[in-house]
């Protein structure tokens, strides 16, 4: 949460997509840089991917062989819906 923050404190309006579901211990810290940074907007995740589809991904890969587990491959599919559906720019932790 702390890498959406330094984008917004530098003018940029940025869309955070999570599933509550894996936020759930960090929504109240959420809600309070929300209160803080009116460039911060929280979007449904599932509305991209369904969240048992990313799941299934994390645990079971893809594919017969079920290659390419976990969030990493899974983020880099989500960040290429996300760009193909609304255009803009990707950003995540490592970019800041």
């Amino acid at each position: 949460l702390r890498c959406a923050e330094s984008y917004v404190k530098t003018g940029h309006d940025v869309w955070l997509w999570l599933y509550a579901q894996e936020r759930s211990g960090e929504m109240h810290m959420l809600q309070a840089m929300k209160s803080r940074h009116s460039r911060l907007r929280t979007c449904d995740a599932s509305q991209i991917i369904p969240y048992d589809v990313a799941q299934r991904m994390y645990y079971h890969g893809m594919g017969p062989d079920g290659r390419w587990q976990g969030w990493a491959p899974f983020s880099d599919w989500f960040r290429c819906e996300i760009l193909a559906r609304y255009g803009g720019w990707g950003g995540g932790a490592g970019g800041v």
